[in-house]
């Protein structure tokens, strides 16, 4: 018979006095890819900045995949024109200069490199009110942890 006890730290019934309770980690290794997939999902209301919409997205992550939306929605098919080619995809970010696109791909990728990295993305630390875009937080040589330690 296994004799039950406490773990000390979060008074979980265990046999062996040690919490294995995934709800409950005692030691998180936080690296710069955890930290700016942790802050893509952190709840913060986004403006989808594309012509004609209104919406406002909860996270980045959700912002992304609405935008993804939209290019997928966008491939011109007037035939003729001087202002469009056909059967091109075309950018419906407000105040983008790169508009036209030749495939699906390079406007999804376009997207991403030029307007999604410009969105601020909140510290995923609770209780922290830093900010960072995407761009920056990438290209940080250090790990923004150290704020705050």
């Amino acid at each position: 018979m296994h004799k039950m006890e406490y773990c000390t730290r979060h008074l979980c019934l265990t046999s062996s006095g040690i919490c294995h309770n995934l709800m409950h980690p005692t030691t998180v290794l936080l690296t710069r890819d955890s930290i700016v997939d942790l802050a893509k999902h952190v709840l913060k209301p986004l403006d989808c900045d594309w012509e004609g919409c209104s919406l406002v997205l909860n996270s980045w992550t959700t912002l992304r995949q609405h935008q993804h939306l939209h290019c997928r929605r966008s491939r011109n098919f007037v035939v003729g024109s001087m202002l469009s080619q056909e059967n091109t995809f075309r950018c419906g970010i407000v105040r983008c200069s790169g508009r036209e696109h030749r495939s699906l791909e390079a406007l999804l990728a376009h997207v991403d490199m030029s307007h999604l990295v410009r969105v601020f993305l909140p510290c995923p630390v609770m209780g922290c009110h830093h900010t960072e875009t995407l761009g920056r937080y990438l290209c940080r040589i250090r790990i923004p942890t150290r704020m705050h330690s």
